[in-house]
């Protein structure tokens, strides 16, 4: 009885494992099950499912993707006036999964990628390429092409708005939503690129040179700045030794005529004192003074001359 019961648990288990496959649906994607009956009516979210089918090599497992993706688009446009562009855009989208409808025929329409381990993907950008792409490739050759090189890079941001304008109501007609679509890069012709440079150079010149000669009329203008503070500081010094000189000599007037006056005095003190010995070796000790002439110092320095 225990072996009995020991085989119907195993016999159990291989049939639940032949019925049952447990697969993991990553975050932003959808599932179904795929073999050449069609596909499964029954839609697989995020998270792990038992997808449940009894012949796991007859049937797969498909992965379609919900996520946003920005995808890149290049493109070389000839202009009007027959130079070529190389434009790079980035296009913003995503698929709707707003119809049912629209799910299910993307399960039948795009050929999905191997994953391995019976598993495949159908991903944005495959479905982008298959539906969108071309829709891009249109509104791009037709809202560039009838501008100039010059018009074009003038314009470049109305030409950006108009062709995600066209394009948004070109894919209203595909599974997918469009969000954006910008234009990332440019690459000019050789010869534009080169002219370009040139007169980038020259205008770099000629900004230089006026840098230059607005930094010799400031350096000038500070030096006459510094020339005029100098002269008026030496002016002002100037004034206040004049003042200073006018002031010591006003102060010193007075003195100096007293000290000269004094001088006098000794001089005619001197003459004095040898008439006064002259007089006296002739027995005259008398001498006579004009009138009112006589110097004060008489008395006090010479004694009994009178």
């Amino acid at each position: 009885m225990k072996k009995l019961k020991l085989l119907v648990v195993a016999l159990t288990v291989i049939a639940v494992s032949a019925c049952s496959d447990y697969r993991t649906i990553p975050v932003s994607k959808v599932g179904k099950v795929v073999d050449n009956s069609g596909v499964s009516k029954e839609t697989y979210q995020a998270g792990t499912r038992d997808i449940g089918w009894a012949w796991k090599y007859t049937k797969k497992l498909v992965l379609l993707d919900q996520s946003v993706e920005i995808i890149p688009f290049n493109l070389s446009v000839r202009l009007s006036d027959n130079q070529v562009l190389d434009v790079q855009l980035l296009v913003k989208t995503q698929l709707d999964l707003s119809d049912e409808t629209t799910i299910d025929s993307m399960f039948t329409m795009v050929t999905p990628v191997d994953a391995g381990n019976s598993t495949f993907n159908i991903p944005v950008s495959l479905i982008y390429r298959k539906l969108g792409e071309d829709l891009v490739r249109r509104t791009l050759v037709e809202v560039i092409t009838p501008h100039t090189l010059e018009s074009f890079r003038k314009d470049r941001k109305s030409i950006n708005d108009t062709i995600e304008q066209i394009a948004k109501e070109r894919f209203k007609l595909t599974p997918l939503k469009l969000y954006t679509v910008t234009i990332n890069k440019v690459g000019y012709p050789q010869t534009y690129v080169e002219a370009a440079d040139k007169i980038k150079n020259e205008q770099m010149s000629i900004d230089f040179k006026t840098a230059e000669e607005e930094a010799k009329r400031a350096k000038l203008k500070q030096e006459e700045i510094t020339i005029k503070i100098d002269q008026r500081v030496r002016l002002a010094k100037a004034e206040t030794i004049r003042l200073e000189n006018l002031k010591t000599s006003d102060g010193l007037n007075s003195m100096l005529l007293e000290y000269r006056k004094m001088e006098l005095e000794e001089l005619r003190l001197k003459v004095d004192m040898e008439m006064a010995k002259a007089a006296s070796k002739n027995g005259n000790s008398v001498i006579y003074y004009p009138l009112g002439q006589k110097p004060d110092y008489i008395e006090t320095r010479m004694g009994q001359v009178k």
